[in-house]
């Protein structure tokens, strides 16, 4: 079956959804020869306490500056982005697939989804560097706007 891009874009926030991470919640869906072969949100490791037990532990407001710098500290340790969870659950190679992403990758997966071969990234909203670095190693990347119909 052929997933429109739309589609597959939908099911990325979706997956985002899933997210326990208080300030930024992210989906992506590989999909490879028509068939979605792996999805991931951004989170913790699996028997991990996630963002938002965190959070109500030390009883962060993310409208407090000091809060949020916490919460980015915790984060770079203890979170794996949502392109990173897809990866490592794929069913198969992801050489030559096409990745749905709810949020422009960071540089870092942005490094892993070339060094993984992807044909095309496509993501909605921007925050990252890492579109500019995959079109230099030759992956196509396609923005466009997605409104989640939460």
């Amino acid at each position: 079956m052929k997933f429109k891009p739309e589609t597959l874009m939908g099911i990325a926030f979706s997956i985002a959804k899933e997210s326990k991470c208080i300030k930024y919640k992210v989906g992506c869906v590989i999909e490879k020869d028509g068939s979605i072969i792996a999805t991931g949100c951004n989170g913790t490791p699996t028997g991990s306490l996630n963002c938002c037990q965190v959070a109500d532990a030390n009883k962060w407001d993310m409208n407090n500056p000091a809060h949020r710098l916490e919460h980015r500290e915790w984060s770079e340790i203890n979170e794996i982005h949502a392109e990173m969870n897809a990866i490592m659950t794929a069913k198969e190679n992801i050489q030559g697939a096409n990745v749905y992403v709810s949020v422009e990758p960071c540089n870092h997966c942005a490094k892993n989804l070339v060094q993984g071969g992807v044909k095309s990234v496509t993501y909605s909203h921007s925050k990252g560097a890492g579109a500019e670095f995959m079109k230099r190693h030759g992956v196509s990347v396609r923005h466009i706007t997605f409104e989640d119909n939460k």
